[in-house]
């Protein structure tokens, strides 16, 4: 919790709010309105601006909210500013100083010293951190972080569609790139165009959307005794699939497919200061080689999941790098595990929670939500409501003021025009919530493998690939809503607001009723149309069913008949067999008898042989030839 006095510890939450860090929980659009009006109020005290013109939304309910503070002490304003951004962020203090790190302590104690007595006109040196705290790029002028900084990018209407914008300088179009923010700045990295694999490093200014190429330095850095991995000059290869993150004021580039694969991961540090590129060397078990995988910071890790090695090959493991110490760690998973994939996105929910959507491989794509505990390590399958995109691969995404949106993709039929969102919230907080789709017919929006990041309120989406290589910037920024302040800073103005104020307001949350009651509708229309769709089919499939039903219980019958005739013939069948065994039982003593009278018929046969054989004188003689002479 911070210790500052005020007014330090206001202008240290104000430092905090205009460079949040990539582990800090984003923030609504109405928190913010409300941020930059108590910033006004403690900085230029109640508002003597002239009402703009109703139809610039943003500059309405800027001036809205920062009117209906009427009298309020900047003292007061101060207070509820700190207390405002802890309800967000009740971790903020922890988050800027990196847990209570002393440098980090003493430098942020030090600027908002400095601001707070240049707010009263007092002369002392600043260092370089304490800039920050500048009205300016401290909610002073737009009322999301960085957005002094970025004119071009304030300049985008808030209407909730993707709108193209033009960017100055020529830049190949490509797919499966990597884009990162820092410092007001989109970095642009890599890439397949038309099969040919990038390594440039190509830079959007967002104050003026002009393109710039950062030509690289490889002079070597030496590697301080102080940070434990040990670093080379290697430059990035030629690349694609891989991912980049901001951290510390560096990008880091984990992973890809290159034409001649290593057998780890390989990590890459980018110095945007000094235009030179780190090949970090981690300790600890390097994951395998791959690509199209996620890389996601929770915590001060980065978390990596799925992805494809180089023989294709999908995977679906969990490897962590300690982003402070540059270790590599395997952790033991539990759970609901998810099937192996590619292309998906995934995102951090409450700096504890890995969030993935979708992916898969080109020809089954999915759209599971798969939720991992960091903490427990343990793999579910989150609850959610309303109605679900369809599936896809190749899609991008990014976290807005708490919501996700998820753009492009495709799903091996089609390439994808609409772009999803995702309320997302704490598990113990409830299921997340599937919003009406954002669609497109944008060219340049339609397909896979492009970038989408967020930046000051608004997200950038940057090239893809739909059977053409796109090159194109698209922005999107929600619908500001034009609500009074919250019913805290209500409750402490000490005077009533003015009439049209309210009457406006009123007015206003009226539209706002109305067109969430669209929203709503749409939903309820969309849910109706896909369930009656599914009713359709489910009747077509019970048809199909119980037709075949009556076909198979008469093919059973059929064969049932079949069974009983082959029984009968069986039946006579044996029978026969047992009268023919009978007969030839007979047959037996049949042959007996015949042999015996063949017997008996070949010894009278003999006996007459034998008579014959005499002749006359035998018999005049009295002689038998076989018994010799008669004796009287």
């Amino acid at each position: 919790m911070c210790t500052l006095p005020y007014p330090d510890r206001f202008y240290a939450a104000v430092a905090f709010a205009a460079n949040p860090p990539p582990t800090a929980r984003g923030v609504t659009d109405e928190t913010r309105l409300l941020l930059y009006a108590l910033f006004q109020q403690a900085t230029e005290g109640p508002c003597q601006l002239p009402k703009p013109w109703s139809w610039n939304v943003v500059e309405s309910a800027k001036w809205t909210s920062w009117k209906q503070l009427t009298n309020m002490p900047a003292t007061e304003a101060m207070r509820l500013y700190v207390r405002t951004l802890e309800e967000e962020n009740a971790n903020w203090w922890q988050l800027a100083t990196d847990d209570g790190d002393q440098d980090k302590v003493q430098a942020i104690m030090e600027a908002a010293s400095a601001a707070a007595a240049a707010a009263v006109g007092v002369e002392v040196p600043m260092n370089g951190v304490s800039q920050v705290l500048n009205g300016d790029e401290a909610f002073g002028v737009e009322a999301f972080p960085l957005a002094g900084k970025l004119t071009a990018l304030v300049s985008v209407p808030a209407s909730g569609q993707w709108t193209p914008k033009e960017a100055t300088g020529l830049l190949r179009a490509r797919y499966d790139h990597a884009s990162a923010v820092c410092d007001g700045r989109m970095y642009v990295v890599g890439g397949n165009s038309r099969g040919r694999f990038l390594s440039d490093v190509q830079v959007l200014d967002l104050s003026t959307f002009a393109w710039s190429r950062l030509e690289m330095e490889h002079s070597a850095h030496t590697t301080p005794s102080t940070s434990p991995p040990p670093q080379s000059s290697t430059s990035l290869p030629p690349i694609a699939g891989h991912k980049m993150v901001t951290w510390k004021g560096n990008l880091l580039i984990c992973g890809g497919h290159t034409k001649s694969p290593s057998d780890v991961l390989g990590v890459y540090s980018l110095d945007p200061a000094n235009q030179s590129w780190m090949r970090l060397e981690p300790t600890g078990p390097a994951p395998p080689s791959r690509g199209a995988h996620t890389a996601t910071i929770i915590q001060g890790n980065l978390w990596i999941f799925g992805g494809e090695d180089p023989h294709r090959r999908l995977l679906n493991d969990i490897h962590v790098l300690n982003l402070e110490e540059m270790t590599w760690s395997s952790p033991k998973i539990k759970g609901d595990i998810p099937a192996p994939r590619m292309k998906h996105v995934a995102c951090a929910v409450d700096d504890r929670y890995l969030l993935v959507y979708g992916g898969g491989s080109h020809a089954n794509p999915r759209a599971d939500l798969c939720l991992l505990d960091t903490e427990t390590l343990h793999w579910s399958v989150p609850a959610s409501e309303g109605v679900a995109p369809s599936a896809r691969s190749g899609h991008a995404g990014a976290v807005l003021n708490g919501y996700w949106y998820i753009s492009g993709g495709g799903d091996n039929a089609r390439a994808i025009d609409c772009t999803a969102v995702l309320e997302l919230r704490a598990p113990e907080n409830g299921p997340f919530r599937w919003l009406a789709n954002i669609n497109s017919d944008i060219p340049g929006m339609v397909g896979e493998g492009q970038s989408v990041v967020e930046v000051a309120g608004a997200l950038i989406a940057f090239g893809g690939y739909s059977g053409d290589y796109h090159n194109a910037v698209h922005v999107l920024k929600p619908k500001v809503p034009v609500k009074p302040a919250a019913a805290a800073v209500a409750a402490t103005t000490s005077e009533p607001a003015d009439n049209t104020v309210i009457e406006e307001a009123r007015q206003q949350a009226a539209a706002d009723l109305a067109a969430e009651k669209e929203m709503l509708a749409a939903e309820v229309a969309s849910a109706k149309d896909v369930a009656s769709q599914e009713l359709q089919l489910m009747r077509r499939e019970l048809v199909t069913a119980q037709d075949g039903q009556a076909q198979a219980v008469k093919e059973l019958a059929e064969a049932m008949h079949q069974l009983a005739d082959e029984q009968s013939k069986c039946l006579r069948l044996e029978v026969q067999v047992a009268e023919l065994q009978q007969k030839l039982e007979g047959m037996a003593e049949i042959e007996k008898e015949v042999e015996t009278i063949r017997r008996k018929e070949a010894d009278a046969k003999a006996e007459e042989e034998k008579k014959k054989k005499g002749g006359i004188w035998s018999y005049i003689a009295g002689t038998d030839t076989a018994k010799g002479p008669l004796t009287p």
